[in-house]
């Protein structure tokens, strides 16, 4: 089907056109709401949040006539609700609804059914936005749990909530477990996509940026240009490169290395102007980066 392609405009197209039928046909009303459901996905991929909101309250609202609010796929729109409301940093409501798809999950499910796995990994990613880290960590460690029961050891879903569970580490300052979890993350991506995909130089950046925090700046240099080479084969342009860059220079000013960092700032903010306003925080931390290094250097020179 064109949505599973991505042709979002093409499914938004037929699933209009699906919404003006089943009216007249012998559809169940359970028919519409799936079409308004997937429908509001169609708009949730395009960026498109407040329509997607909208059509998925559409679905929700005949589902919750026909079968109550307790039915299962209440707890389905509750949780993609969430996480549309996540995406727009409405946090706390995000929250509410996620825990209202959870406590109706429990009354369907198995506590350990990979479904919950899911929502706990849903509901952790909202409490990083809200900065309770400690609490997603206890989430996160419950999907990964559950996902281990119904996983093999090397699927891709323990690689995301490795990768998950690192930001989580990260933030509560356990850099030993973020390292840990980045990395296991980073192995089971490597035997699906090879060394050389995007995703990789993705988990490269994140524990080059724990070794960053941690003064293990040796390291994190390998990890910024393992992450650079990587998204060099496949883009020469993308806004990634300006993080790494710039990754690359908070590192080595740390080091006091001025000249590396001075070339780093500088190529990164090629990079990020061509995507950001001059008024946008990358931009501004950037030059504020390169400005200090070259009056680190000035003055290092005099000593």
């Amino acid at each position: 089907m064109s949505k599973q392609l991505g042709y979002y405009n093409e499914s938004i197209a037929y699933y209009n056109e699906l919404i003006k039928l089943l009216p007249h046909k012998d559809g169940t009303q359970k028919e519409l709401a799936d079409v308004y459901t997937w429908l509001g996905e169609c708009w949730q991929e395009k960026g498109q949040y407040t329509k997607a909101l909208e059509l998925l309250e559409l679905g929700l609202s005949i589902i919750r006539e026909e079968f109550g609010d307790n039915h299962l796929d209440i707890s389905s729109l509750h949780n993609n609700i969430g996480m549309i409301l996540n995406k727009m940093g409405a946090y706390d409501d995000a929250k509410a609804i996620i825990l209202k798809s959870i406590d109706i999950a429990l009354m369907h499910l198995d506590e350990y059914d990979v479904v919950l796995g899911i929502r706990y990994n849903n509901l952790a990613s909202v409490y990083l936005g809200l900065k309770e880290y400690n609490l997603a960590v206890e989430y996160f460690e419950k999907t990964l749990y559950i996902y281990k029961r119904h996983y093999p050891e090397n699927d891709l879903n323990l690689a995301t909530i490795c990768n998950n569970m690192g930001s989580a580490y990260l933030n509560v300052q356990d850099f030993s477990r973020a390292i840990q979890y980045y990395q296991e993350g980073l192995k089971i991506l490597n035997k699906h996509y090879g060394e050389t995909h995007p995703y990789i130089a993705t988990s490269h950046n994140n524990i080059g940026e724990v070794w960053r925090i941690v003064g293990g700046y040796d390291n994190a240099i390998v990890s910024f240009k393992k992450a650079v080479t990587i998204v060099k084969v496949y883009h020469d342009d993308h806004p990634s490169l300006g993080t790494y860059y710039n990754n690359l220079a908070l590192t080595y000013q740390a080091m006091a290395k001025y000249d590396d960092a001075i070339d780093y700032f500088t190529k990164s903010l090629a990079y990020l102007q061509t995507f950001y306003a001059d008024t946008h925080p990358y931009i501004i931390w950037a030059k504020i980066g390169l400005e200090t290094c070259v009056i680190a250097k000035g003055e290092q020179a005099k000593s």
